[in-house]
């Protein structure tokens, strides 16, 4: 009990083995546990240790969550019991329904603490009109989603339950509060303080979750890897503005308008040159530019028109309609191949790039060789035999 009662006044990462490990996850004083799984040899856990020495000797933060961590090479029987093959991977523990919900955000203290804030008042936050403010100005952290339910409208206060535990491990928030009876549930979205969108279709948690996913990251969100997660898993695009030097501001007024359809994100080619070298844009004019960027399919269009929204409408028409074909490796039969290419190319390695293709060429030949010398044969003409 003692080395409880130290953990609680003084919060600390208490490091986890296969002896003590099931005694601090599953505590006596019922605390939520916020677990790290990390390894010696990895850089990025050594880039992340500063964030999580700052949320783990966070006051804020005593007598109610305990901090623990397991260091994977001395614990790999433990380790193996978490989903996930990278490092760090952080994990919340619920201990009132005993489930493990893997942290897909931002490593970051702000990101993290709005992921512990959501955790500590799952499954929806009571929504308070005198902190609307609050709320809206961490719009640039995570985005926003008010379910509007009347009072004993009990199935769609269910439906809402079952859409914000399908996005438990993102950092999207998930707000309640009631309407009069007479009035039907309605969803409103915030993905930045001026853009606000209300659901209109049918009350159900497919659609509903397709809703979410749409705008489940905030407005103009710079491109990283969170982002390039968001869309991989849910099979998404975005629409990507390009700044391709160090301009002071980019324009938003064509992501605002297509904000409903795309995740809208932002890229400098100077601080981030990977996606510019990536998709080739990485010199030249103009200044800004629009790609629409597909992670999953590996694909992505890079739009040269005039920057008016019909224009762009209709170049996202073309694309629906497959009438412009995608740049990239693509998910085809020679996929892993172009894949490297371009992967060359992101780090700038170009010089030997071409490289990669001889073997390709040299198996080509080949088999178009071994085609040709395959022997022919003859035509019999062979007439039938008249009595």
């Amino acid at each position: 009990m003692f080395f409880l009662y130290i953990s609680f006044v003084f919060p600390i990462s208490h490091s986890l083995n296969e002896i003590n490990a099931s005694y601090i996850i599953n505590n006596t004083e019922r605390y939520p546990v916020f677990i790290k799984l990390w390894a010696t040899w990895c850089h990025h856990c050594k880039a992340f240790n500063p964030v999580w020495e700052e949320l783990s000797s966070n006051e804020y933060y005593n007598d109610k969550v305990l901090f623990a961590e397991i260091e994977c090479e001395s614990n790999r029987k433990l380790c193996n019991t978490f989903e996930g093959q990278n490092f760090p991977r952080v994990y919340w523990y619920d201990i009132s329904n005993h489930t493990f919900v893997r942290y897909h955000g931002e490593r970051t203290i702000s990101h993290i603490n709005r992921f512990i804030e959501k955790q500590m008042r799952f499954p929806l936050i009571e929504y308070n009109e005198t902190m609307h403010d609050s709320y809206t100005s961490s719009l640039n952290i995570s985005t926003i989603f008010h379910f509007k339910i009347p009072k004993d409208d009990q199935k769609s206060l269910e439906i809402a339950k079952q859409v914000a535990t399908l996005f438990r491990g993102s950092e999207s928030r998930f707000f309640i509060s009631n309407t009069p009876d007479s009035l039907k549930p309605e969803l409103e979205s915030q993905i930045s303080p001026e853009i606000s969108e209300y659901y209109s279709g049918e009350w159900t948690v497919g659609a509903l979750f397709d809703f979410v996913v749409h705008r489940s990251l905030p407005f103009h969100t710079d491109m990283n890897g969170y982002v390039l997660k968001h869309l991989e898993t849910y099979s998404i695009s975005s629409l990507v503005s390009v700044n391709r030097g160090n301009y002071p501001n980019y324009s938003t007024s064509i992501p605002k308008h297509f904000a409903s359809r795309y995740i809208t994100s932002k890229i400098n080619c100077t601080a981030s040159q990977w996606f510019c070298r990536y998709t080739s844009i990485d010199k030249g004019d103009p200044a800004q530019l629009f790609v629409l960027f597909d992670w999953k399919a590996r694909l992505f269009w890079v739009y040269e028109g005039e920057n008016t929204v019909d224009s762009i409408s209709s170049w996202f028409a073309s694309i629906d309609s497959k009438s412009i074909r995608g740049s990239g490796p693509g998910t085809g039969l020679l996929s892993n191949v172009l894949q490297a290419y371009y992967d060359q190319k992101a780090s700038g390695q170009t010089g030997s790039t071409y490289l990669m293709f001889i073997p390709m060429i040299i198996a080509v030949f080949l088999i178009f060789c071994t085609f040709d010398s395959t022997p022919k044969l003859k035509k019999l003409n062979i007439k039938p035999k008249t009595e």
